[in-house]
Formats: C-alpha cells, structure tokens, sequence
C-alpha cells in the first residue's frame, strides 16, 4: 500500500471517527431528556397513589428487561454488521474481528433465549387495565431503548474505527 492510499484511508477513517462522535453526542442528549421523562411519569404515578403500585412497578421492570433482550439480541446482529461493513468500505482487516463477531452471534443467541421468559405478553398480564400513564411510559422507555441502541451501536463504530485507525498508522 502506497504512502498516498495509507494517507487517504487515515482521513477517511479520521473523518468517519468524528460523524460518529457528534451521532454519540446527539443520542447522548435525547437518551437524558427521555430518562427524565420517563422519571417524570413514574414520580406523578407515585404522587398520585394512582393503581396498583407494585403491580406498576413489577410491569415497568418486565418491560425493562424485555426490551433489554429484544433490542440487544438486534444489537448484536446490527454489530456484526458494522464490522463487515467498516473491514469492506475501507478494505481493511484486524484480527480482532472474527472473535468479536464470533461473540456478537452467541450473545445474540442468549438475549433471544432470553426473550421467551420477558416478553410482551408477559408483561401485559401486569398491566392495569385502562393505565394511559403506563402507556405512556411503555412508549418513553421503547424509545429510550432504540437511542440507547443507536448510541452503542455508534459507541461500537467508534472503537471498531479507531482500533482500525491505530493498524493503519503502524
């Protein structure tokens, strides 16, 4: 590989690093003001003494940890694809990256082991009926899971870009 072609491929790794920064920052952001919502809702149900409120309680960690295996089992397939995809753009390999995906496949298989113990039917057999705060916070917190897995997801590119950026520069 040519000093040109190593020079190319360092700024286009350098300018891909810093997209996935800024994404990093930009979902940062959205997850805090979804976590305060989602802390809003649950507070106001508290204070209002409204329903059942361990029953509450026991659906809004079912559905934690349902959408926990569901959006991670998606996560570790999403994974495996960044590292095809970022080893195929840029025409570089690491070592690293058969074991890491190795690794992504058997977690992804667990967390989808996992989704026939936590899963929506489950969780709706907690829910109150007629509950439009528990609606409300179910959705709050699906769309908190789907930014907290655009944020590792990026947070993975990023680590994945550097490590790659470390090869090219050796």
């Amino acid at each position: 590989m040519g000093k040109k072609d190593s020079t190319s491929k360092k700024q286009r790794i350098i300018n891909e690093i810093k997209e996935v920064k800024d994404s990093l920052q930009s979902h940062t952001e959205i997850i805090r003001s979804y976590s305060q919502r989602i802390k809003e809702i649950t507070e106001k149900d508290k204070k209002n003494g409204r329903g059942n409120i361990q029953r509450n309680n026991q659906y809004v960690q079912c559905l934690i940890k349902y959408m926990h295996n569901d959006y991670n089992h998606d996560l570790m397939m999403e994974l495996v694809n960044v590292v095809d995809n970022i080893e195929q753009s840029l025409n570089v390999t690491d070592q690293k990256s058969l074991k890491l995906k190795d690794c992504f496949t058997k977690e992804m298989i667990a967390y989808q082991n996992m989704t026939f113990i936590y899963n929506q039917k489950t969780c709706n057999q907690l829910k109150q009926s007629n509950k439009k705060n528990l609606n409300e916070l179910s959705n709050w917190m699906h769309m908190r899971h789907v930014y907290i897995n655009y944020f590792n997801y990026d947070l993975f590119t990023y680590r994945v870009l550097s490590e790659l950026y470390k090869a090219v520069s050796s």
